[in-house]
């Protein structure tokens, strides 16, 4: 599914603020970011999503500052921020556990990190932020939609054309 929608800097500046006091007052009366999201998602059409893709990408980057947004409710919202100098550390880390546990007897250094490289990885994919978790699942959900209209727009097209003669 493609996002259509027309992103509009004057508009957005005028909504950001919006957006960051239901925000604060969603997590002020405990509920979640997520909740928040699904509520701003439900209430307005899709011409919201670029709007709130922005609002949140700024969150994510510091330049909007969400009043008892926790730690760990950004984690959760965006994911783990972790850069590529990050994830050497701790495949060279796992690497160097895994060839310790076998008292460095029989080391295979090229095995180990790659299967390291392999825990991290999974490790960091399970960190994934809701954000990104749900434009996993439209993006899976668009595809298994196509999929289906493909096949029933086939089985029109052999309805149509009726029985064939042999």
């Amino acid at each position: 599914m493609a996002d259509n929608t027309q992103f509009d800097s004057e508009s957005y500046a005028k909504l950001r603020p919006h957006f960051q006091h239901a925000m604060e007052q969603f997590i002020e009366a405990g509920h979640s970011v997520r909740e928040f999201v699904d509520f701003i998602i439900e209430k307005f059409d899709d011409t919201i999503l670029p709007y709130l893709k922005r609002f949140l990408a700024e969150i994510e980057q510091g330049t909007v500052v969400i009043d008892n947004l926790s730690r760990s409710a950004s984690s959760t919202l965006f994911g783990r921020n972790t850069s590529p100098e990050l994830r050497r550390q701790m495949i060279e880390q796992a690497a160097y556990f895994r060839a310790q546990q076998r008292g460095f007897v029989g080391c295979d250094p090229v095995a180990d990190w790659i299967e390291a490289e392999r825990e991290v990885d999974t490790e960091l994919e399970s960190e994934t932020g809701l954000i990104a978790r749900g434009h996993q699942a439209i993006v899976t959900l668009s595809s298994a939609v196509e999929k289906e209209l493909i096949e029933v727009i086939n089985s029109i097209s052999q309805w149509l054309k009726g029985p064939q003669a042999h």
